[in-house]
């Protein structure tokens, strides 16, 4: 983005992936369509690695529970 002159873009919010024809580079064109290609591709990856994370999160979170659970009944006996 820096190379194209582009700023205050950040690509890790929900609305960017519509936000990316609007953008402009630093002469005031529009972006050359590899780039948005490229860009689009870029952040449906991050969009899937940060589902994936938060997947995880969510079982780590549920196995934990559980477990502080099973042994709050292990003391209770």
């Amino acid at each position: 983005m820096a190379r194209l002159g582009i700023r205050g873009f950040n690509p890790k919010l929900r609305k960017a992936a519509e936000k990316l024809e609007a953008l402009r580079t630093g002469a005031g064109e529009p972006l050359p369509p590899n780039t948005l290609a490229e860009l689009r591709r870029d952040m449906a990856q991050l969009r899937f690695v940060s589902d994936q994370i938060k997947q995880i999160e969510k079982g780590r979170a549920r196995r934990g529970s559980r477990r502080r659970l099973a042994k709050a009944r292990i003391r209770w006996f």
